[in-house]
Parts: C-alpha cells; sequence; structure tokens
C-alpha cells in the first residue's frame, strides 16, 4: 500500500498547526494559563502552560505520523 500521500497530508497539517501556534506565541502572555479541558457543566476545569498547549496537538500529530509511517514496515502479517 502506497502511503505516500496521506504523509505528505499529516505533514502539511502538522506545519500548518506549528505555524498557527506560532502565530498565537505573542498574542497570549507569559504567566497566561490555556484551558483544555470543559466539564459537563461547560466551564473550565483543566488549565495548562502556553508552552505546553500550543505544541502538544502538532507533537501529537506529529508522533502519530511517524508511527503510522512505521507500522507497515514493522507488521509481522505484511505479506498477507
Amino acid at each position: 500500500m502506497n502511503i505516500r500521500i496521506p504523509l505528505i497530508v499529516s505533514l502539511v497539517m502538522v506545519a500548518a498547526m506549528v505555524t498557527l501556534s506560532a502565530w498565537a506565541w505573542p498574542l497570549i502572555p507569559d504567566t497566561g494559563q490555556l484551558a483544555i479541558h470543559w466539564g459537563p457543566d461547560n466551564q473550565p476545569n483543566g488549565f495548562t502552560s502556553k508552552q505546553l498547549a500550543l505544541f502538544m496537538m502538532p507533537a501529537m500529530l506529529f508522533g502519530l505520523t511517524l508511527l503510522f509511517t512505521v507500522i507497515p514496515s514493522i507488521e509481522p502479517r505484511r505479506a498477507n
């Protein structure tokens, strides 16, 4: 199976997310806490620093992209 197009799309999405995070970086104060989780009452109940909030999702997407790129080559039943 050819994974070239999905890999390119994923890497473009990572680049877009990093670009958006870099754009938002100066807009958020250094001491600011960003909400990352909301409860059932629609009130924020989880907060994190600017650094973690802005780069956690691009890093996770990049890690998943690498994982899904490597899985076909290490799958033991890939010949079937």
